[in-house]
């Protein structure tokens, strides 16, 4: 299966694109997401995925979220800052 993934902030950097198209298993899930982002940029970047949400359409959803088909994933690192 295909699906797209978003990517925000410093996972942006990382990996040097906004989006990408990823190949995965049928019964992947968003932890997959995880270790093909980690398979690309290196193993640093887990600890960063690691602190990141993930949201497929409007909802913020868990590592163990099934993917479907042709499905977005929204990539979202932590945000800090203001005063």
């Amino acid at each position: 299966m295909r699906v797209s993934l978003e990517l925000l902030g410093p996972v942006r950097e990382a990996i040097g694109s906004s989006v990408i198209e990823v190949a995965l298993e049928p019964d992947a899930t968003v932890a997959d997401v995880v270790e093909e982002l980690v398979e690309r940029a290196g193993e640093p970047l887990r600890g960063l995925l690691e602190r990141c949400r993930f949201a497929i359409g409007d909802r913020v959803v868990d590592l163990d979220e099934p993917l479907a088909d042709g499905a977005t994933v929204v990539v979202i690192p932590p945000v800090s800052g203001g005063s």
